[in-house]
């Protein structure tokens, strides 16, 4: 029985040490929310801007990861945004 009970102490202290561990702040870490714009969200990401170009989304957001950013990043469709703005306000009209 005092094996048992050596054993699942142990257990458990190895457990809250990885626990832990985990949980320590990396203050050297940096993130990026990056937000596209209209055209973006309106045109496939091959499709030209007719004055600025084709718009580099994805290279965008590969440059800020290659400089250890951490990206928030998603490529909405107007619909979807409509759909979530909906949503909210159908429930601010509930309460």
């Amino acid at each position: 029985m005092k094996k048992l009970i050596k054993t699942l102490a142990f257990s458990f202290s190895i457990l809250f040490y990885i626990a832990g561990y985990s949980q320590i702040k990396n203050e050297n870490q940096r993130y990026i929310f990056f937000f596209h714009n209209k055209f973006v969200e309106e045109n496939d990401l091959n499709v030209a801007h007719p004055e600025y170009g084709k718009a580099e989304y994805n290279e965008i957001l590969e440059s800020y990861r290659k400089d250890n950013f951490i990206v928030f990043s998603e490529k909405e469709r107007k619909i979807q945004m409509l759909s979530i703005m909906h949503k909210k306000l159908q429930n601010r009209l509930k309460h």
